[in-house]
Parts: structure tokens; sequence; C-alpha cells
């Protein structure tokens, strides 16, 4: 908890210096954090990493996908989807919450990657789509690749290892493949809705834990995967309403670090509505500047 609590004096050092206030002047606090999964771990950091910073009101801490479900404005009822480096979903209706990573589940890369060994070993025959791919990451064919995956990172000597070049064109597997579906690639748009199905399956369980389906709510879709492929968007919104015709998927307009904001004014007016005057609190532009690349894998 020590080293989280000098992050968190750091970037409140900052923020007041910034604002002009000091941290008794700080009427609430919202904190996201990666790794914050258990109401145990909640418990911890409020009690050794928040409460030490001495805000002058009452302060929540979630993981970071929760605040990203606030990130344009406050919502009693929603879902979020976040699929950038990792995927997760979350869910409110009212006070009841629920998480989870979907860790039998695998991200977007492992998909595609997936699908090459798959034809490497025969299980599939291989096709235009695979070849484009094996070219794209630099491997002679399907089978190079799993040669240098399987055996050729220290096992075996006289097979060569997975160069920094190929682990670079690995990482910018969900830009590539976006790009071959707009082309109109059959194998990149079936991967793409496999996955879309994996982010529907999913929102589906936190659906049905939290009693969504016949109710209407807004399903944010966030992280720099959703957030840079379109086509992914698209398919994974149509999956969803298949089984929640009141759901109504959106983007995340702006990072959610503005979502903190949003649920920190809540915490502190209990329940939050902006007046004319403080509508600067809702426009991301005056906070951020440019959007963030979407390319940025």
């Amino acid at each position: 908890m020590k080293p989280v609590r000098e992050v968190f004096e750091a970037m409140l050092r900052r923020a007041c210096r910034q604002a002009g206030v000091r941290p008794r002047g700080v009427a609430a606090g919202c904190f996201g954090l990666c790794g914050c999964d258990l109401p145990e771990d909640r418990v911890q950091l409020l009690r050794h990493a928040i409460g030490p910073l001495g805000l002058g009101g009452p302060s929540v801490v979630h993981n970071d996908a929760f605040i990203a479900l606030f990130n344009d404005r406050w919502r009693d009822d929603g879902l979020v989807i976040t699929s950038g480096s990792w995927h997760k979903w979350l869910g409110v209706r009212g006070r009841r919450t629920w998480m989870h990573d979907a860790t039998h589940l695998k991200g977007l890369r492992e998909m595609v990657l997936d699908h090459l060994i798959m034809i490497a070993e025969g299980f599939r025959g291989p096709d235009s789509f695979s070849r484009a791919l094996s070219r794209h990451l630099g491997y002679r064919s399907s089978r190079d690749y799993l040669t240098r995956w399987l055996y050729g990172q220290e096992k075996r000597s006289f097979v060569g290892r997975v160069t920094p070049g190929q682990q670079r064109r690995a990482r910018r597997i969900p830009e590539w493949l976006s790009a071959a579906a707009r082309r109109g690639s059959v194998g990149a748009l079936r991967l793409l809705d496999g996955y879309a199905a994996v982010l529907a399956e999913g929102a589906g369980a936190i659906v049905r834990v939290l009693g969504l389906r016949r109710h209407r709510f807004d399903v944010v879709l966030s992280g720099s995967v959703l957030a840079g492929l379109p086509d992914l968007r698209r398919l994974t919104a149509r999956r969803i309403r298949r089984f929640a015709p009141g759901a109504r998927c959106v983007g995340a307009p702006a990072r959610p670090v503005r979502g903190a904001l949003v649920h920190a004014a809540h915490e502190a007016w209990g329940g939050f509505s902006p007046a004319a005057s403080g509508r600067a609190l809702l426009e991301p532009e005056l906070w951020y500047g440019p959007p963030p690349s979407t390319a940025a894998y």
C-alpha cells in the first residue's frame, strides 16, 4: 500500500497545484485503480492509501473500468466493456455492481495468433487471410510462426527466435485486422465477429447477474481496441442487442479520468446534475485537448 499511496500523493499534489487548492479543500475524490477487483481491495486502499491523503470530503475507489462508465455522465444503470491490453466487464444497477475479467476468454491478439496455430497444426486449412497475416507478422508461414514461438524461445539453439520486429508487429494485430476488414477480408471479419461474440458473452453474464435484460441502459465501449476498431464496435453492439434489446451501445467520448471527476462530484453533492455555469465539467476538450490516438495498442 505504501507505493500506491506515494503515487496518489504525487498525483494529488500536482492536481491541487494546478487547481490552486489544498487537499482539505477537495470536496470528494474518486480513484480508479487497475487491480482493485475485490471488496477487500477497496477497504484496504481506502484505509491505507487514500485516507492518509487528508481530503476534505468522502472518497471512493474502484477498478479503473468503473470510472470509464461515467466518462460522459452519471449512470444509475449501465455496463462498461473495456478492451485494450486486457478486457474487463463491469455493470451497475443502482447500488449493486458486478465485475469480471472472464479469465477463461482470450484477447483479440491471442485469438488471431491461435488461428495461425490451428492452421499450422492442421485443424484448419490455409487460406489467403492466414498467408497475409503470416507476411504481416514477418513469418514465412503459419508453421514458421508455430516453430519459432513454441521451440525457438531459448529451448532449441538451432531454431530461430521470435525477433523484436516480429513482436512489435504482433502488438499491432488489432490495427492490421481492422484495415484488412475494411478491405473486405472475410477472414478478418470472421475473427472480429468471433471476438465480438467474446465481448458480448461477458456482457451477457453481467446482464444476467444484475437483472438488466428488460431494462433500458447504456453499454459503454471503452479501451484502445474498441476505440480503434469501428467494425468491432458495430458487431459487438449487434450481438448485445440480441439478448438485451433495451441496451444502447455508446463509445467513450472522453478519457476515463473524467468519469472519476463526475463520480466525485456525485459523491460530494449527493446526486450530480451540472448547472449551466458548470458545464465545463463535462466538456472533454476543455480538460484534455485532442483525444488520444486510437491506434495506441
